[in-house]
């Protein structure tokens, strides 16, 4: 409990920094409209979770968990109309990892006219944007050798690159750069874990226009908990197999109301994982949009399919799905442990049995001379 303490109050202390207002106009992030179908599929709770390629668009931090390569990518529609997808990979460099993510959108944007009101193309005017995320996460407690005892604090940045703009418009394009922070504490012998990350720490000129207009990119501040509710070295023994909770709470600029992300991930067995959550979203001062999620993940030789499923709240047509693939050598050598593992304890088990019934029989089996002793 006292390590809990602790790590509470090292978030709130980080999660103190910069969100006070700016005069300059917000610009939407791409990185806050989808993170992963995993992340999603449990209503967006991941940044205390991040413990896969995923946490390059969520929480830096956990990129410390992952000790090999792994490559993630995901593609849907927001609102029909907008074209999205995201691709990322790690890779194990010095004591940390290293995080390389894109997120790509396209839409269509009407059609230009000219100051006669007539249309120019009979092409849409597009608009485009692309951000590059090159992210970085390591493990403090051991990097700075403070112990085992306390549990495992997490540090991470990632330094952000976007440019976007609308086709065939004269100084309608943009591009800029911004950085996020994460942390991460993981207690030893605990099922918790605890999470925090702002986004888009840059204030007055993260993105500037060829026009010579700036703005920010929408600040976002996420901290949470996850805890392991059931299974081997959970909470308790609800359900067979792996249960798993999280909640997050995010804090938008502009004087956007305080939302929750609560989620859930069950695996009832090493292959499958099924997921529920309920997603929040800021729209307005004073004003929010709760959305339900729901996905399933398949594992198999260290390839995850990922499905999630959020749905609009205000029009149902305009729900979304999101697909993701993955590939992640670890998990392929976490199957094999535990292959082996099973493999072992099942060969355990046989032998041990194998030995109380050869110990029964010693027990009762009568010495060859009074075998054949007729007691009548």
């Amino acid at each position: 409990m006292k390590k809990l303490i602790i790590g509470s109050l090292i978030l709130i202390l980080f999660g103190s920094v910069a969100m006070a207002s700016s005069d300059t106009p917000s610009a939407p992030d791409p990185s806050l409209a989808a993170y992963g179908a995993r992340p999603l599929g449990m209503g967006g709770a991941f940044v205390a979770v991040a413990d896969d390629a995923n946490a390059i668009f969520s929480n830096p931090a956990g990129l410390s968990t992952i000790s090999e390569w792994s490559l993630t990518s995901m593609s849907t529609q927001l609102l029909q109309k907008v074209d999205y997808t995201l691709v990322g990979g790690t890779y194990r460099i010095g004591p940390g990892t290293l995080g390389i993510g894109y997120i790509g959108t396209s839409s269509t944007a009407g059609y230009k006219y000219n100051e006669y009101g007539t249309q120019e193309s009979s092409s849409p005017i597009a608009y485009t944007s692309s951000l590059i995320l090159i992210s970085y996460g390591l493990d403090l407690s051991k990097a700075m050798d403070m112990g085992s005892e306390m549990g495992m604090l997490a540090v991470g940045a990632t330094a952000k690159m976007i440019s976007k703009g609308f086709s065939d418009i004269d100084d309608a394009s943009a591009s800029g750069m911004d950085l996020d922070l994460g942390l991460t504490f993981r207690p030893n012998d605990s099922p918790f874990s605890l999470g925090a990350a702002i986004k888009n720490l840059a204030d007055g000129s993260s993105v500037t226009w060829k026009s010579g207009s700036k703005e920010n990119l929408e600040r976002s501040l996420k901290a949470g908990a996850s805890a392991k509710l059931s299974g081997e070295g959970g909470l308790y023994k609800l359900v067979p197999g792996d249960l798993f909770g999280s909640i997050d709470i995010e804090l938008r600029g502009d004087g956007k109301p305080m939302v929750f992300h609560v989620g859930s991930e069950y695996k009832p067995i090493k292959y499958l994982a099924i997921r529920l959550g309920v997603d929040q979203d800021p729209v307005s001062e004073g004003k929010t949009s709760t959305s339900l999620t729901a996905g399933v993940g398949v594992e198999y030789l260290g390839f995850n399919f990922d499905y999630a499923y959020r749905v609009n709240p205000d029009a149902s047509e305009l729900s979304n799905h999101y697909f993701s693939l993955s590939y992640a050598p670890e998990a392929l050598n976490g199957t094999k442990d535990a292959d082996k593992k099973e493999a072992k304890l099942t060969k355990e088990n046989k032998e041990t049995k194998k030995e109380k019934k050869s110990s029964k029989d010693d027990i009762y089996q009568l010495p060859e001379e009074y075998q054949n002793i007729n007691l009548n």
